[in-house]
Parts: C-alpha cells; structure tokens; sequence
C-alpha cells in the first residue's frame, strides 16, 4: 500500500498501451475487422461521428467508468483518430483510474489496519481492568 503511486502509474501505462494496441488493431484492418473476430455489430460504424464531435477526450471519460473500457477505443479507432492524441488521452485516463482504485485500497487498508489496531487496544484495556478486579470479563 505504501508504493500506490508508483503501481497506479504503471498500471495505467500498461493499460493504455494495450489499448493501444487494439487501437491500431482496429484502426488497420476496420470495421468488417470489428464486426468479425470481435462481436460487434456493423451498425456501429454510426457511431464514429461522435468522436470527431467530442474530440478524443471521450477516451479519457470511457477509461474512467467501471466496467468495459474498449467500446471507446474501438470507435476511436473506426473513426480515424490520430495514435498519438489517442495514446495522450488513454493515458490520463488510465492513470486517474488506477490511481484512483490504488489510493482506494490505500486507504482501505488503513482504515482495516485502524479498526483492528483499536479493536486490539480495547481488548487489551478490558483484560487489564478485569486483571485489576481479579475476575472474568463478563
């Protein structure tokens, strides 16, 4: 728990890399690519407007919500966005996600560690007062 930050940015780096890599996947062999070896419909290729609209800041948002984080690449990818502002915005939200799930279990932990140090120091102080009473703790 004590190094976070350091495993929040290296897991953001390698999950924005590989996404990435499905990125150029997608963005070489299109939409029938797509549709074929991953699952997705053809009516998709709708939807790539959206990311010459919204610019590929869509990316970062997509990166941040729980659960699948490709849908956003995917049509990135179809819409011909440039790799490199991609792999910028992949980044930054990346790295704000593991950060933020890394400074969670942070503080988790001492929140766990915390309860169970108190949890302690009061189980030691009841057997000190009933030792000072000279009986069993009722």
């Amino acid at each position: 728990p004590s190094k976070w930050k350091k495993i929040a940015i290296s897991a953001g780096i390698g999950s924005a890399l590989g996404s990435l890599v499905m990125f150029l996947l997608v963005r070489h062999f299109g939409s029938n690519w797509v549709a074929q070896h991953l699952g997705m419909e053809a009516r998709w290729n709708s939807v790539p407007h959206f990311f010459r609209t919204h610019i590929l800041f869509s990316l970062t948002l997509g990166s941040l919500i729980p659960g699948l984080t490709w849908p956003p690449v995917i049509l990135a990818a179809l819409s011909k966005s440039a790799a490199l502002p991609a792999l910028f915005y992949l980044l930054i939200g990346r790295i704000l996600r593991y950060g933020l799930i890394c400074f969670g279990a942070r503080e988790g932990w001492a929140f766990f560690e915390t309860v169970k140090n108190k949890a302690r120091e009061n189980h030691a102080r009841v057997m000190a007062d009933d030792d000072k009473k000279g009986g069993f703790p009722t």
